[in-house]
Formats: C-alpha cells, sequence, structure tokens
C-alpha cells in the first residue's frame, strides 16, 4: 500500500476520532459520517469508447476500444453542515482491441504488433475537501476540492518488453488537483441519491447513492 494512502487513512481516523471526542459533548442535529457508492464517466473511458487511428511521428496505430463506468466508494466526515472531508476510491477497466501498433524501440527498431488486446484498469485514491453550501434536511449542494493519484495497470495478451516499455510511459500516474460540483437529495434523513459533475480526475460525471450515520 503506497505511504500517502497510509497517511490519509491516519489522518482522517485521528480527525474522525478528535471530532467524536469534541461531538460526544454536545447534541447536534446532522450526521457527520456518510458513506457513497458511485457509477462514474471518466474522459479516459469515453476516449477509449472511440475507434481511432493514430499516426504520430514514428509511431502509427488502429484499435477499437470499449469501457466500464468507474466504480467508486467514498467516505466523508462532516465537521458542521458546511464543512466535510473525505477519500475517494475509483476503479475503471477499459479495453482495446489493436488491430495494428508500430514504433521503434529505444534501439531504433521499428516493432510492428497485429491483431492483440490491451486490457487497462484504471485506480485513483485521493483526499477531498467539501464546502456544502445548502445542507437541510432534502438536499445538499455542495462544491469539492480533490488531491488523488491515478495508477494505470496495462495487461497486452502477448509478452513483449519492448512493448511493455511503450506501454508503460503512455500513462503518467499523479495528475493535477480536480474541481466538482454535486447535489444530493436526501429520501430520508440516512439515505440519499446524487450527481456530480467534475473537471479533472477521476470522472467527469458521477451518480449514486448515500448513506449518513
Amino acid at each position: 500500500m503506497p505511504k500517502y494512502l497510509i497517511l490519509l487513512l491516519l489522518t482522517v481516523f485521528f480527525i474522525n476520532a478528535k471530532a467524536q471526542s469534541n461531538t460526544s459533548k454536545k447534541a447536534i442535529d446532522y450526521k457527520v459520517h456518510q458513506i457513497s457508492a458511485n457509477a462514474a464517466l471518466s474522459t479516459a473511458g469515453l476516449a477509449f469508447k472511440i475507434d481511432g487511428k493514430l499516426n504520430w511521428k514514428t509511431d502509427s496505430f488502429s484499435y477499437k476500444g470499449s469501457s466500464k463506468p468507474a466504480i467508486q466508494l467514498g467516505y466523508d466526515y462532516y465537521f458542521n453542515k458546511n464543512i466535510s472531508i473525505g477519500i475517494l476510491g475509483s476503479s475503471q477497466t477499459m479495453n482495446m482491441k489493436v488491430n495494428y501498433l508500430i514504433f521503434k524501440n529505444v534501439n531504433e527498431l521499428t516493432k510492428r504488433y497485429n491483431d492483440i488486446d490491451i486490457k487497462v484498469d484504471r485506480r485513483y485514491i485521493g483526499l477531498r475537501c467539501n464546502f456544502h453550501f445548502i445542507n437541510n434536511t432534502k438536499s445538499d449542494l455542495y462544491t469539492a476540492l480533490r488531491f488523488g493519484s491515478v495508477f494505470w495497470k496495462i495487461s497486452p495478451s502477448i509478452t513483449d518488453s519492448d512493448l511493455d516499455e511503450k506501454l508503460e510511459t503512455s500513462f503518467p500516474g499523479t495528475l493535477l488537483p480536480a474541481l466538482a460540483l454535486g447535489y444530493k437529495y436526501k429520501i430520508k434523513e440516512t439515505v440519499g441519491v446524487g450527481i456530480e459533475l467534475s473537471v479533472g480526475t477521476p470522472h467527469v460525471f458521477a451518480y449514486g447513492i448515500d448513506a449518513r450515520f
């Protein structure tokens, strides 16, 4: 497990324990814990759905792509009705049916691969800070700032060191912070449904359910 993830979990645990001791001394009229489960659309996932061809310098390839919605789980702790902080994990699977892939390796030798499959697993873990403009018995309108990293696992249907090296250099890891605007409708005090629009990772649109306690 990455060191920064352990640090994030410990930070949330410490904040939660401290806040619990404070809130136990006084009555509050809102739920402090929220667990959410979402399906989401990402820029990468949408791009994989588009069949494409590329000719760039020494690279040339043609493919047919497909992707599944990202599945996300999150936890948020409410310090008060307007401020919450949480963690978000996301996982998405995409696939490429590559008709041909041509490139030069580090030794300037041209490599060509025909009719191969490439499976791509895209995972995200991050910390989010939320400001809730409206948070009452029915509605929760908020904006969020997320910080996190994306991890790629690329699995071609053939084994070749040159191909592995080429694919490894194609995707970045840590990305820039993301901004989001979301709305949750509270079906009842403990259960709700929501949507979120976002600029950045790990999604551009998410929808799902949440539970508060």
